[in-house]
């Protein structure tokens, strides 16, 4: 999962990121920033799949970047110094909320929330089991032709044919029948 940090205090930003490299092997921090108004631009770029989210920073705090936030996308970790925001950050559908310094085992388990609620699930839904049955039962298109890929909440059928390229994240969702 890739993710980003927001944080105007530069030596946190680089803790959260070597307790997320040593803790959290499975998230890529694509970008660190230290303003709001570069993460807007960050955001947009990655569409990442967390934040990790200072609340006071100067310029634009935390929640006025997410009111800035054209897509949120996101699963919001906030990561302050302040518990006095914890019913603004629940407003702002906050998946956890860890104070500084950070815990550890808070992390792993906010990054294990981000984990269940992103899970791209293995089995194919019974609707899509029958149209595979269907499919091979009437000789349609090979799966050379055509394949399934699944995104977060769904299936879509895709030729081959009218394929331009794929992004490097895309084929680990990538799923082909023969």
């Amino acid at each position: 999962m890739q993710a980003i940090i927001i944080d105007d205090e530069k030596h946190c930003r680089q803790v959260l990121n070597i307790l997320l490299t040593k803790h959290c092997p499975n998230i890529d921090v694509v970008a660190q920033c230290a303003n709001g108004k570069a993460a807007l631009q960050e955001v947009e770029e990655h569409k990442p799949d967390i934040v990790f989210l200072d609340i006071e920073m100067p310029g634009m705090n935390g929640f006025e970047f997410l009111e800035n936030c054209k897509e949120k996308n996101f699963a919001i970790v906030f990561t302050t110094a302040y518990n006095e925001y914890a019913i603004q950050a629940i407003k702002n559908a906050a998946l956890d909320y860890l104070l500084k310094p950070i815990d550890v085992e808070e992390l792993v388990a906010a990054v294990g929330k981000c984990e269940k609620k992103f899970a791209v699930k293995t089995e194919f839904p019974e609707n899509i089991q029958q149209l595979l049955n269907k499919v091979l039962a009437n000789n349609q298109p090979s799966f050379k032709e055509r394949f399934l890929v699944q995104t977060r909440n769904k299936w879509i059928p895709v030729d081959v044919a009218k394929i331009a390229f794929f992004h490097r994240e895309f084929i680990n969702y990538l799923t082909t029948f023969e």
